[in-house]
């Protein structure tokens, strides 16, 4: 089941805060975009309600723009719904738990193998070369500079490539 991001966003915050963590936008938004690529290559479908996009610095999501605007990298006190720029959605949609749920794992998962790198690093690893965002970033029109969907069959490929050179190394994927 896709989820509104400020769900997943929930959810990292808590395994952040339970690791005394506090996790700032851009960190918070790669975190998500991570979870939602391995959702697609593990699972088959998407964890997000909403495209992933492609902006001049990097993975976007649609619901964080105006937070990111507002907050920048400032650390994330309390529930992403207090910054809830839609307000037709209800709260409890927005923070409808769904604890212990492949989704609610899946995201266990990547906070346990990304949740200690650094928002740089994190940055890093969603713009290499022939990393989704650069697939569709260096594709755009120069004058372009955000709001480029990057479809989940590129996110989803990318990952999948990811899982097959993880398991032949004999690493660990989420």
């Amino acid at each position: 089941m896709a989820h509104h991001p400020f769900v997943i966003a929930n959810t990292l915050l808590e395994f952040a805060r339970a690791d005394g963590t506090m996790l700032g936008i851009r960190k918070l938004v790669n975190l998500i975009y991570f979870a939602h690529g391995w959702s697609l290559a593990v699972y088959g479908g998407p964890l997000l309600d909403e495209p992933v996009e492609a902006c001049e610095h990097g993975v976007m999501l649609p619901s964080f723009r105006e937070l990111l605007a507002s907050h920048r990298d400032r650390p994330i006190e309390g529930m992403i719904s207090r910054y809830c720029p839609d307000r037709r959605r209800k709260v409890a949609e927005l923070l409808d738990p769904f604890e212990h749920s492949v989704d609610w794992q899946l995201c266990k998962a990547v906070w346990k193998q990304l949740g200690s790198r650094s928002p740089a690093m994190l940055d890093k690893a969603s713009h290499e070369a022939g990393t989704p965002w650069d697939v569709v970033w260096s594709s755009r029109p120069a004058h372009v500079k955000r709001g480029l969907n990057i479809p989940d069959e590129i996110i989803r490929v990318h990952f999948e490539l990811i899982r097959l050179a993880q398991t032949h190394d004999g690493n660990r994927v989420p």
